[in-house]
Formats: structure tokens, C-alpha cells, sequence
């Protein structure tokens, strides 16, 4: 059963790229205060690092327009933690794992610290890095309310 998962999972994953590669064909690159990122054209707000072969920051043009200078600054940074830290391919590899061997007592919670602690992580960074507690704390929550 696990060896199946797996499997699915993978095949999954793999989908999830191509989904990824179509967004980055609309994505232009884009710069905030040294900070490089692909503006994405969608209205929703959303900032995120992923892929695997070569993960990227991208920034929706939606929360370009919806957040002040400093907050999207706060974001970039927290999403540069997360490239530093190779946090996208962590990611995926345990997405992997957890739907492979998530029916097994213990495991989702142990993949939900991990992950938790790598948010953690990327916030402890970008404040090190310069940005506000308040922005930071504002850019999340904007981003994490503001729906599909």
C-alpha cells in the first residue's frame, strides 16, 4: 500500500510542476527593494517560493496592489528565507512522504511540525533580515484572508 501511495503521490507531484511551469510562463520578473520576484498577473493575493529544479519567489500582481511597500518587502523576505533554507524542495519531498505514509499513526503531525517549523524559521530570518514584526505579521495575514 505504501509503495502505491508513493507512486500517486509522485504523479501528483509531478502535476503539480506542470501547473507550476504554466504559472511561470505568465510570470514576469520583478523587483522591490533589491528584492527579485515573478509578478504573476492574478488578482488574488499570494506570495510564494516553490519549484524544485529551481524554485523562485512569485508574487501575485494582486497582492502587489494590495500591500503597502513595506509589507510586500516583509513577505519577499519571509519567501527568501524559504528559498535559502531550499525550504521548496523540502516541501515537496515530505508532501510526498506524508501521502504516502500519512495513514500511519503520528505521521501527519510529525510533516505538520516540520513544516511549521520551517514557516517559523523563514519568519525568525526575515526579521533578521530587516523587516517589522508588524509588516511581517500583516503580510501573512493579508495573504492568509484574503480567499481564492
Amino acid at each position: 500500500m505504501p509503495l502505491a501511495r508513493l507512486g500517486i503521490a509522485c504523479v501528483r507531484m509531478l502535476r503539480a510542476s506542470r501547473r507550476l511551469s504554466l504559472v511561470a510562463t505568465t510570470a514576469e520578473e520583478d523587483h522591490h527593494d533589491g528584492l527579485t520576484y515573478r509578478r504573476v498577473p492574478d488578482p488574488r493575493v499570494s506570495l510564494f517560493a516553490a519549484g524544485f529544479v529551481r524554485p523562485r519567489i512569485y508574487a501575485t500582481q494582486g497582492a502587489v496592489d494590495a500591500m503597502s511597500p513595506a509589507l510586500l518587502h516583509a513577505g519577499l523576505l519571509h519567501e527568501l528565507a524559504h528559498l535559502r533554507g531550499d525550504h521548496p524542495r523540502w516541501f515537496t519531498i515530505l508532501a510526498i512522504l506524508r501521502y504516502a505514509y500519512g495513514w500511519l499513526p503520528g505521521v501527519p503531525r510529525y510533516f505538520d511540525a516540520v513544516r511549521l517549523q520551517a514557516e517559523r524559521q523563514a519568519d525568525r530570518w526575515a526579521l533578521a533580515a530587516g523587516a517589522r514584526r508588524t509588516d511581517l505579521f500583516d503580510a501573512i495575514a493579508l495573504a492568509a484572508t484574503a480567499g481564492p
